[in-house]
Protein backbone atom coordinates (compact mmCIF):
# COMPACT_ATOMS: atom_id res chain seq x y z
CA UNK A 1 0.00 0.00 0.00
CA UNK A 2 3.06 2.69 0.94
CA UNK A 3 4.18 2.23 -2.63
CA UNK A 4 0.34 3.59 -3.95
CA UNK A 5 1.27 6.14 -1.79
CA UNK A 6 -1.81 5.07 0.83
CA UNK A 7 -0.87 5.29 4.76
CA UNK A 8 -1.84 2.16 7.09
CA UNK A 9 -1.26 0.20 10.17
CA UNK A 10 -1.74 -3.45 11.20
CA UNK A 11 -2.92 -5.09 13.47
CA UNK A 12 -2.29 -8.71 14.52
CA UNK A 13 -5.65 -10.64 15.82
CA UNK A 14 -5.22 -14.22 17.25
CA UNK A 15 -8.96 -16.03 16.90
CA UNK A 16 -10.44 -18.43 19.49
CA UNK A 17 -8.81 -21.62 17.60
CA UNK A 18 -5.50 -20.26 17.60
CA UNK A 19 -5.09 -18.31 14.06
CA UNK A 20 -3.04 -15.09 14.13
CA UNK A 21 -4.44 -12.78 11.91
CA UNK A 22 -3.46 -9.30 10.15
CA UNK A 23 -5.32 -6.73 9.90
CA UNK A 24 -4.77 -3.64 7.43
CA UNK A 25 -5.83 -0.18 8.66
CA UNK A 26 -5.97 1.83 5.93
CA UNK A 27 -5.81 5.67 7.06
CA UNK A 28 -5.17 7.08 4.44
CA UNK A 29 -2.99 8.90 1.24
CA UNK A 30 0.51 10.49 1.86
CA UNK A 31 -0.56 13.41 -0.72
CA UNK A 32 -3.54 14.16 0.80
CA UNK A 33 -3.02 13.10 4.68
CA UNK A 34 -5.43 10.99 6.85
CA UNK A 35 -8.86 9.70 5.66
CA UNK A 36 -11.59 11.45 8.00
CA UNK A 37 -14.22 8.14 7.52
CA UNK A 38 -18.33 9.42 7.61
CA UNK A 39 -19.28 5.83 7.36
CA UNK A 40 -18.58 2.66 9.90
CA UNK A 41 -15.87 0.33 8.87
CA UNK A 42 -15.94 -2.52 6.62
CA UNK A 43 -14.05 -5.48 6.84
CA UNK A 44 -12.47 -7.08 3.57
CA UNK A 45 -11.62 -10.39 3.36
CA UNK A 46 -9.73 -11.68 0.32
CA UNK A 47 -9.82 -15.60 -1.21
CA UNK A 48 -8.52 -18.51 -0.44
CA UNK A 49 -4.42 -18.80 -1.48
CA UNK A 50 -4.56 -14.77 -1.55
CA UNK A 51 -3.45 -12.48 0.57
CA UNK A 52 -3.47 -9.08 0.94
CA UNK A 53 -1.56 -7.79 -1.96
CA UNK A 54 -4.97 -9.49 -4.22
CA UNK A 55 -7.03 -6.36 -3.09
CA UNK A 56 -4.04 -3.81 -4.74
CA UNK A 57 -3.07 -5.82 -8.52
CA UNK A 58 -6.19 -4.74 -10.32
CA UNK A 59 -5.45 -2.30 -13.42
CA UNK A 60 -5.13 1.64 -12.10
CA UNK A 61 -8.71 2.64 -10.90
CA UNK A 62 -10.02 -1.01 -10.93
CA UNK A 63 -9.18 -1.74 -7.86
CA UNK A 64 -12.09 -3.22 -5.85
CA UNK A 65 -11.76 -1.64 -2.60
CA UNK A 66 -10.90 1.74 -3.45
CA UNK A 67 -13.58 2.16 -6.38
CA UNK A 68 -16.47 4.39 -4.63
CA UNK A 69 -19.50 2.91 -4.01
CA UNK A 70 -22.65 4.55 -3.07
CA UNK A 71 -25.82 3.64 -1.58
Amino acid sequence: MSTLGYTWDDHKVQTEDGYILTLFHVTGKEDTGKFNPTQPPVLMNHGNYQDAASWLTGSAGEDLDFIPYHL
